[in-house]
């Protein structure tokens, strides 16, 4: 019998708005972030390390936080 895997949930924070290609890569949360002056940049985070406080982007850098602006 065939089954499914269940996939992980990615983390909550304010990332995902100016992030792409958002994956995981086994523990890491890993993404093409912009830097806010027209490049990005490749970040990535030990997801569980946020203990729920959600991951935002800083700058092309994926941190702990949350719902940075």
């Amino acid at each position: 019998m065939l089954g499914c895997v269940p996939a992980l949930a990615f983390p909550g924070g304010s990332y995902a708005a100016s992030c792409h290609r958002i994956h995981m890569e086994g523990p890491y949360l890993t993404a093409l972030c912009g830097d806010g002056y027209g490049g990005a940049r490749w970040s990535r985070i030990f997801a569980s390390r946020c203990g729920g406080t959600g991951v935002s982007n800083q700058h092309g850098h994926l941190v702990c936080g949350g719902y940075y602006r």
